[in-house]
């Protein structure tokens, strides 16, 4: 059931990051964004069974369902989500690409000048301290992948070097109660 969960989680991240590529390519274009908007609307209503609501904006998308709203936000001048877990660190001095916001969580990426294992060694120290239990960690060289839980939620984290820069996909889950 955590698979299945995670796999839906993870298309519907998918599906925002798409919709929020759609709604960046095409910037200032009304009748376009009208048009993806009533496609997207429609695409969301055939998966999901109920009406969707979506609103393409410069920087991102809001999608609105039964099951609640999810934010896809990129470029510019974004900021981390407000709700946004404080016991999770947000890298010190990385910018934010892309935030993504949905009822079970949040994704970020970000990018810093910073090596990936001293990334990795600050999320391994920050997030214990936070009373984050490490689940998993797995170091593949330039590429590193850590686990943690806490509670019913997860934090997966991986670090990546991309370009001359490091990149940090943060994604905090939170597991709803079995009724």
């Amino acid at each position: 059931m955590r698979i299945m969960n995670s796999l839906d989680l993870i298309c519907r991240m998918g599906l925002i990051a798409a919709l929020g590529g759609m709604a960046l390519a095409g910037c200032g274009q009304k009748t376009d964004e009208a048009i993806a908007e009533k496609a997207a609307e429609k695409a969301i209503a055939k998966q999901t069974g109920g009406p969707a609501d979506v609103d393409l904006k410069e920087d991102g998308v809001r999608i609105k369902t039964k099951d609640g709203e999810m934010n896809f936000s990129s470029g510019g001048n974004l900021q981390v989500p407000a709700k946004f877990p404080s016991d999770v660190l947000v890298y010190p001095g990385a910018k934010l690409q892309t935030a993504i916001e949905i009822p079970e969580g949040f994704s970020l990426r970000l990018t810093t000048k910073d090596p990936v294992a001293k990334v990795v060694e600050t999320y391994l120290k920050e997030l214990p301290a936070q009373q984050w239990s490490k689940e998993m960690s797995m170091d593949m060289g330039s590429n590193s992948m850590l686990a943690f839980k806490k509670e019913n939620r997860t934090v997966n984290v991986v670090v990546s070097s991309e370009d001359n820069e490091t990149s940090v996909s943060l994604t905090v889950v939170t597991e709803k109660k079995s009724e």
